[in-house]
């Protein structure tokens, strides 16, 4: 990993590239207004921060502008982020998760969505099938409305873990928990998500 220790390394490293620089270095460069640095973090962890999103709020849009939201504000003070505390990552998953709850308690309106098959089909498929594009937004609205009743820590744990991959270790660092700690949140939400998703289809598309 390349490190930034002296005015000349940073102008060679503008015309350079910024892959190999450390986020702390690349902070250093965005609180100076260094344009290209901050190109950098965002093609660094704009998918790790939507991955995150895209299980919190039901429109892929709105977490697009969720992560877009963070960025402006880590542009606008870098210095919101503490190197000494956590690593980036970390406190980006922190801030982009409040962010994501900060957005649904201001819009709490979700447009339901329609499963009706239309009254003219183009196509006889039509009568048997809904649209691709109507299932995905059904099934991740009923995902959003099922992790909304799971406990906060427990949310936050499978969503973490489970729809983004990341080891527990990372997890725990994230929600400020031990390993076994995450370890049990994983274990109970799973079991509860499972019952909430099954009671929310049954709703929606009604007993088989």
């Amino acid at each position: 990993m390349k490190s930034i220790a002296a005015s000349d390394e940073t102008s060679s490293c503008v015309h350079g590239s910024y892959k190999g620089i450390e986020d702390v270095d690349l902070i250093r460069l965005v609180a100076n207004g260094n344009h290209e640095a901050f190109t950098e973090l965002v093609h660094r962890y704009t998918p790790i921060c939507v991955g995150v999103a895209r299980r919190m709020v039901v429109s892929e849009a709105d977490a697009d502008d969720v992560v877009q939201q963070v960025f402006i504000k880590l542009w606008q003070k870098p210095t919101a982020w503490d190197s000494q505390r956590s690593a980036l990552s970390t406190w980006l998953y922190q801030v982009v998760m409040n962010a994501c709850r900060d957005h649904y308690r201001t819009n709490k309106k979700f447009q339901k969505v329609d499963l009706q098959v239309k009254d003219e089909p183009e196509a006889p498929d039509a009568l048997y099938h809904v649209d691709e594009s109507e299932q995905q937004a059904a099934r991740q609205f009923l995902l959003v409305q099922a992790m909304k009743e799971l406990p906060r820590a427990q949310a936050d744990a499978i969503n973490l873990a489970v729809f983004n991959g990341l080891p527990q270790k990372k997890v725990a660092e994230v929600l400020g928990v031990s390993v076994k700690a995450v370890e049990s949140l994983l274990s109970r939400a799973k079991v509860k998500l499972r019952k909430v998703v099954m009671q929310n289809q049954r709703e929606v598309y009604g007993d088989e």
